[in-house]
């Protein structure tokens, strides 16, 4: 069974949201245009961090044995660097 909570600004913008479901945890920050900036998950033991910006994303992502991997993506979602 999946559960939200969803967290807003006085303005009634939504802010902060965390779900959950049985094999994963998900955490979205977002900007004054309720545009998702930032996103934590955690998928059995794996962590993914995500920082979006208006021309592309950075993703940060730690294995089950422990190994990180880092992605560089431009406009398009095309990546630009990725190191494992």
């Amino acid at each position: 069974m999946a559960q939200k909570l969803s967290l807003a600004d006085t303005d009634g913008n939504e802010r902060v949201s965390i779900s959950t479901s049985a094999d994963s945890t998900l955490m979205t920050f977002y900007d004054d245009n309720q545009v998702s900036r930032v996103t934590l998950e955690l998928i059995n033991t794996e962590p993914v961090l995500k920082l979006m910006g208006e021309q592309g994303s950075a993703v940060l992502a730690i294995d089950y044995q422990g190994m990180p991997s880092f992605t560089l993506r431009g406009h398009g979602d095309e990546v630009i660097w990725s190191a494992p």
